[in-house]
């Protein structure tokens, strides 16, 4: 009895983690009526309602967040316990899932996963491209990348990559056109496009003149939704855009566009890889961020 409890508590937390049977039944390799199955027998077996089920969505009752608060660290103790014995055979293994923002794909870690994935093949990478700020947990993902400001509070995190400062980007046709901005406060004379992030907001324009932070407005009348379309837009000659640097350096290699204003840039710092806090850190992800810290510069974990 102990060990079907155990194997019905793993996917009653799969459950909460992943916020539906589907999910949950997916990555468990169950049918969702199996799963179904499992939980009623462990709510049978606990005489308790863990969990209020409609056809569109799944929630914990309180008898079911308090066991799944008090279960969830044992549970994946476990699974990271029973993970290093594979390790121990075989190396990091399994699914490695991660959320990260356009630009951090393209900056920290398009040129570092060829050395992890030629170093560990039996671990299947998945990068998911979001610049909105995402639930990695209720997603389904072992680790998310953000800068330092913005991660989600509980988790753990690790400094990843080089240090970051934003580029203000023209092309050589639009300058040669419009003339060239000497200073931030020449933008408002100028068409600048701007990028809307996901959750509604305008990315800001950030300067620094060496001393103070400041952020200005602008008066585009483009603004696009992902980094691509505002390298496109800029290329195109349709006004000056703004991307961090490193993710654009094949345009301005071809001389496709230009960077400009750069002693008006500030340092962003390092992104971040963040993670749900538990003691055992899972083979395959530390395997990662020790292979792109190493590509970096940085030291192991």
């Amino acid at each position: 009895m102990m060990n079907e409890n155990i194997s019905d508590l793993a996917a009653f937390c799969a459950i909460i983690e992943l916020g539906s049977f589907r999910a949950a039944a997916k990555q468990l390799r169950v049918t969702p009526s199996a799963l179904s199955h499992r939980i009623k027998n462990l709510e049978d077996s606990l005489q308790v309602r863990l969990l209020n089920r409609t056809t569109r969505s799944v929630a914990a009752t309180d008898a079911g967040r308090a066991l799944y608060d008090r279960v969830s660290p044992a549970m994946r103790e476990m699974s990271g316990a029973l993970q290093s014995l594979d390790d121990y055979r075989s190396g990091p293994t399994g699914t490695l899932r991660l959320n990260v923002p356009a630009n951090a794909a393209r900056v920290v870690l398009a040129p570092a996963i060829a050395g992890f994935c030629r170093d560990n093949p039996n671990v299947r990478l998945e990068i998911i491209e979001n610049d909105g700020f995402v639930d990695i947990v209720a997603g389904g993902f072992d680790a998310g990348i953000r800068f330092e400001e913005t991660l989600a509070p509980g988790m753990s995190a690790i400094r990843l990559g080089p240090s970051i400062r934003p580029m203000v980007i023209a092309s050589p046709d639009y300058l040669k056109r419009h003339g060239t901005p000497m200073n931030p406060n020449d933008l408002a004379n100028h068409n600048c496009i701007n990028l809307l992030f996901p959750g509604g907001k305008l990315a800001p324009w950030d300067f620094t003149d060496g001393e103070n932070h400041f952020v200005l407005a602008n008066n585009g009348n483009l603004t696009v939704s992902s980094t691509q379309m505002m390298l496109d837009a800029v290329r195109n000659g349709i006004g000056i855009g703004q991307k961090l640097q490193g993710s654009a350096d094949d345009a301005i290699e071809r001389g496709e566009i230009v960077p400009i204003l750069e002693d008006w840039m500030p340092d962003y710092g390092q992104f971040w890889i963040y993670y749900p806090k538990r003691t055992y850190l899972p083979s395959a992800l530390r395997a990662f961020i020790n292979s792109v810290r190493a590509f970096h510069g940085q030291t192991h974990t």
